[in-house]
């Protein structure tokens, strides 16, 4: 069910999602966290909205409009629903590219044969 038009329960919807993506993204360093603040939360916004135009969109009737251009002239055109839901998901995309950009990078994982290690000083130690 579309909540666009209960503010109490966007609201809240919002609300979870700050809290999922600030989970995901709670190793940003102190400095990008500041930045990372108002990405998470215009993507929280957009994902709510989005899954809202989703529902909409469910029904085949919103995805196209008729319109009237003269007295005999009808055509359909893309619903205004659809136009919007497009623009709304690449702006969370091109957000949620950036909040990934900030991320750390992970270290890589280097597989070792059993009973090798790092540490030089234990490696002589066991060569004696």
């Amino acid at each position: 069910m579309p909540i666009l038009n209960d503010i109490s329960k966007k609201k809240a919807a919002i609300s979870r999602e700050i809290t999922r993506l600030k989970k995901i993204y709670k190793d940003l360093e102190p400095a990008k966290q500041i930045l990372a603040g108002k990405l998470i939360e215009s993507a929280a916004f957009l994902s709510v909205t989005l899954k809202d135009l989703q529902d909409q969109m469910l029904d085949i009737n919103n995805l196209a409009e008729k319109q009237k251009n003269g007295p005999k002239q009808f055509f359909t055109k893309q619903s205004t629903y659809v136009t919007v839901y497009e623009s709304a998901l690449k702006s969370y995309g091109d957000i949620i590219a950036q909040l990934d950009k900030m991320l750390p990078k992970p270290k890589p994982v280097i597989k070792k044969a059993a009973g090798e290690t790092d540490d030089q000083l234990e490696k002589f130690i066991n060569a004696r």
